[in-house]
């Protein structure tokens, strides 16, 4: 195999010339008649730098003698004809599309390609194909187009005042499709059940501003869910009306032997902070009495928690259940409920709680608990990420006997504005009176 190497790239190498003189037409080497540019080891050798162990290989001359076997043995095989072989191709094309991905599908769609998309819209197009996104990848697509057909034509046909859209709503794109396809020439109203607005409104904002712009008006779970979308987005369309208390099947409640707290709710610990809620319970005087800590749901981070359980020596005094749809005799039974997360809408389980009778204690997160709490009165508000004040409530609960049974008693009737009648009413006056 014929090799040479050119005089002045020895004398670069030699002499330490800087990098930044090379040109992007100098040639380093050939190797069976085809050059090897400078730059390209330049490129390979800083690419490669921190990866080589041996630190006498990191030197120029001594990493010339890598790239120069590494070179030889890829003519080598290329005259052999491996670049051909079926394994190689697939292995090959399987790379290719990993590094194209990221340019043919950008998550982050900027406003002016959604505008162009909008754009696009007004005019008519006689599509032969249309593609529809489904969850499981076995499932025929057509299925779901169908489903979609199926829809738009209930909402021709069925001719709806309102339609009232509960989704997470994170995708510009699908909110177009939404918009100027399905909900073509109907009311739209919006319902925002988190705090967190991203999951409810896409990051484009001119898509965001459509929507606002368009829909009828929006619903926030809470007082703080509305004010901050008309806060942020510059509207006046959000109101407030809060999720009514949940029906129980009360019948046949047994009783639960064990002296316990409750927990109710998923296992995600980026937005339930349970690291918080099992620090308080250790450090309180509850593990003394004897009070256990009962977990009931599932999640994502189900595994990680009981590992936290160990390595916090709680496995004797916390016990994690998996969620049942009958959770009245877990909450009837409890001493108090108790709730950690860092933001929330309007905690159902709280008002759920409270339902049966059943104290709380939460922490004065963003959006909610003290919409639902009066301190004191039906439960305890922490400020939120305390330990030392978390567990400290904790403790009242269990030494303070007159202020536990006066929260206990005021529990149920303290959310009796909540009953679904009064809810019904809110929104049927809202429908009927206050929208335009």
């Amino acid at each position: 195999m014929k090799k040479s190497l050119f005089f002045y790239a020895l004398l670069f190498l030699s002499l330490n010339i800087s990098f930044s003189q090379v040109s992007d037409s100098d040639v380093l080497l050939t190797i069976s008649d085809e050059p090897v540019l400078a730059t390209e080891f330049i490129r390979v050798y800083n690419k490669n730098l921190d990866l080589v162990q041996d630190d006498s290989q990191k030197e120029v001359e001594s990493y010339l003698k890598l790239f120069l076997n590494y070179k030889l043995k890829l003519a080598e095989a290329k005259s052999l004809g491996y670049d051909k072989y079926p394994a190689y191709l697939k292995e090959l094309k399987t790379y290719q599309n990993q590094l194209t991905q990221n340019y043919l599908i950008d998550k982050d769609v900027t406003d002016e390609l959604v505008l162009e998309a909008y754009e696009r819209t007004i005019n008519e197009v006689k599509a032969q194909h249309v593609l529809v996104r489904v969850e499981n990848f076995e499932t025929d697509t057509l299925q779901a187009f169908n489903a979609v057909l199926a829809f738009k034509d209930r909402l021709k046909n069925e001719n709806f005042d309102y339609i009232i859209d509960n989704r997470n709503r994170q995708f510009a794109l699908k909110e177009l499709f939404y918009l100027y396809y399905l909900y073509k020439g109907n009311n739209i109203l919006y319902v925002v059940r988190s705090f967190k607005l991203s999951q409810y409104f896409p990051d484009s904002s001119y898509v965001r501003k459509k929507m606002i712009n368009t829909c009828k008006g929006i619903i926030g779970v809470s007082k703080a869910i509305s004010t901050t979308i008309n806060n942020s987005y510059h509207t006046n369309k959000a109101i407030a009306i809060y999720n009514p208390i949940a029906e129980f099947d009360k019948s046949n409640v047994l009783p639960i032997k064990d002296n316990y707290i409750l927990y109710l709710g998923r296992i995600e610990e980026a937005v339930k902070n349970l690291t918080l809620l099992l620090t308080a319970y250790k450090n309180s005087v509850l593990p003394e009495y004897t009070i256990k800590l009962k977990i009931l749901g599932d999640g994502p981070d189900k595994n990680w928690l009981m590992q936290k359980i160990k390595d916090l020596e709680l496995v004797e005094l916390v016990e994690v259940l998996s969620f049942t749809p009958n959770v009245y005799p877990y909450l009837k039974n409890a001493k108090f409920l108790t709730l950690t997360s860092r933001y929330e809408g309007f905690p159902r389980v709280l008002i759920e709680s409270l339902s049966a009778g059943t104290p709380v204690i939460s922490v004065d997160c963003e959006s909610g608990p003290n919409e639902i709490i009066k301190h004191e009165d039906n439960g305890l508000l922490i400020e939120n990420f305390d330990v030392s004040k978390l567990s400290k409530a904790y403790n009242r609960f269990v030494l303070e006997e007159e202020l536990y049974l006066h929260c206990k008693q005021n529990a149920e009737k303290s959310i009796e504005h909540l009953k679904i009648e009064n809810i019904a009413t809110q929104w049927t006056n809202y429908l009927k009176n206050e929208l335009p």
